[in-house]
């Protein structure tokens, strides 16, 4: 005859209600991951665009200043001007950098 004993083991109801909380703590870990990744493209594209927008305002001044050569200070201003050349440069490379990144961003 069989000998009537208990054994140890899950009951169907706490099997149950482990892989509720299971599955509960997956859907909450899969929407804060979702969210991360939308905060973390909003940003890039935040960058972006005072990136872009900050490169166009440099443009848009560098192409009104006008340099005029003194007596004084002749050496100095070609200096200014070679280096305001060079960051308008700088800026253009950026510009063109930051609009291929928006571009490419999903």
């Amino acid at each position: 005859m069989l000998k009537k004993g208990k054994l140890a083991a899950f009951t169907l109801l706490e099997a149950l209600v482990a892989l509720l909380v299971i599955s509960g703590g997956l859907l909450v870990f899969q929407a804060i991951t979702k969210l991360l990744a939308s905060e973390i493209q909003y940003q890039e594209q935040t960058k972006a665009k005072e990136w872009l927008l900050f490169a166009d305002q440099l443009d848009a001044e560098l192409s009104r200043a006008i340099l005029k050569k003194s007596s004084k200070i002749g050496s100095m201003s070609n200096k200014m001007a070679s280096r305001l050349h060079l960051v308008s440069l700088k800026a253009m490379i950026l510009e063109k950098q930051m609009r291929m990144a928006v571009v490419i961003s999903p």
